[in-house]
């Protein structure tokens, strides 16, 4: 196992050269091999346990740019590789098109695509609520937008999404054909100064239901964000919907907290997001039954030029509606990394997944994993060193 992984790695590399800023293809992330044990991870109704080993490639990017146009395109594989259960070996993929055109010095046009599949959901899926077992999942999200700058301040847009991904498992409570979520959506949007902006959003869904809310995102300060949004979604019932996120950096961190109200088994698609708007209501499997209360908290940044940090957990609490089937869980990581020289990395890797009951193993689920691995980053710039420590973004797991 270690053989092949070792031959996947270099070939990566050899296969790498430094990423320039001009249009046309570009490395934009590091190599990264990871190997370590993972506890307790659910498949076909059992709980595994085996030596793992990741092997993540560079992600490859693709730019062309016009006066007027410009279009991006990235993809980056996953290789996993087991120690015992070799039928479980993997390579995931994902992938984001993206495009933007200016139509008139007021009008511009965005369009965006982001796809991924995966075997291992519960760890590939940012924010994902519901533990799924190992397994193939596919997920492909689009989005259109129409932009129109009424005056210096105020911005009208109309925008459409649509979601489509399979479903985890062919059971009555959801069923294994794929589901498809799309919306349509009108917002104005005001800015208060430079990096401060109220929004106003209704949004109309294809499964009868209506959105209606409000939305507050603001830099107070270069060591202050703040994150405010509220709604009310009628779907047959109404519900209502919030959520709020805080981040101050305290001297070389930066801490965060929120809360989040909102309607989804997969949280939302993008890591860090606020899952306020059409991310909570679009993911299949959504009913308004699955109301879900969400605590996080996390801090992170660079101790030192070479010392950095990660930690991250939250705790989800839902209501079912059936005795002792409630969906309460936990999840957190901890991850650092010391950077021994200006392109290479060392890190380790902690990562828990812990749940009072899971409806596809039909018992509690406690996933642990315990990772060390090696980075090698093939920037053009790689490590850039701040005086000023900027918001760390949570990495993939």
């Amino acid at each position: 196992m270690r053989g092949v992984a070792t031959g996947i790695a270099v070939l990566a590399l050899l296969g790498a050269s430094p990423a320039s800023s001009q249009d046309g293809f570009r490395i934009v992330s590091p190599v990264q091999v990871t190997m370590g044990r993972d506890y307790g991870f659910p498949v076909q109704g059992h709980k595994l346990t085996d030596t793992i080993l990741v092997v993540r490639p560079p992600e490859f990017r693709f730019t062309n740019n016009t006066p007027r146009a410009g279009l991006t395109a990235s993809y980056q594989p996953e290789i996993e590789l087991f120690d015992n259960n070799r039928d479980l070996n993997a390579l995931n993929h994902t992938g984001t098109t993206s495009f933007t055109v200016r139509i008139t010095e007021r009008v511009r046009l965005n369009a965006t695509d982001d796809l991924l599949v995966t075997q291992d959901p519960t760890r590939s899926i940012p924010g994902s609520l519901i533990f799924l077992p190992r397994r193939s999942f596919k997920q492909n999200m689009a989005h259109v937008d129409i932009n129109y700058k009424m005056t210096r301040r105020n911005t009208l847009s109309f925008s459409f999404d649509n979601i489509a991904a399979s479903a985890p498992l062919n059971t009555a409570a959801f069923p294994g054909t794929s589901r498809v979520r799309s919306a349509g959506t009108v917002s104005l949007a005001r800015t208060f100064g430079e990096k401060q902006t109220v929004a106003a959003t209704y949004s109309l869904l294809n499964i009868n239901a209506q959105f209606a809310g409000a939305s507050y995102e603001g830099e107070l300060a270069r060591d202050l964000t703040v994150h405010l949004a509220a709604g009310l979604l009628n779907d047959r019932g109404k519900n209502y919907l919030m959520s709020g996120q805080v981040g101050k950096r305290l001297g070389a961190v930066w801490v965060n907290g929120g809360y989040h109200r909102f309607l989804s088994i997969y949280g939302t698609s993008v890591p860090g997001g606020v899952p306020v708007g059409n991310d909570l209501v679009l993911p299949a499997g959504v009913s308004r039954t699955n109301m879900y209360e969400v605590f996080s908290a996390g801090v992170s940044g660079k101790l030192s030029s070479r010392v950095g940090l990660e930690l991250q957990v939250s705790a989800t609490k839902n209501n079912s509606g059936v005795a002792d089937r409630d969906i309460n869980n936990i999840s957190g990581r901890f991850k650092s990394n010391y950077g021994l020289t200006e392109r290479l990395k060392i890190f380790t890797d902690v990562q828990f997944y812990s749940q009072t009951f899971n409806v596809f193993v039909g018992a509690p689920i406690d996933r642990r994993r315990y990772l060390a691995g090696v980075q090698l980053d093939f920037s053009q710039r790689p490590n850039p060193v701040s005086t000023f420590p900027e918001q760390t973004k949570p990495t993939q797991r």
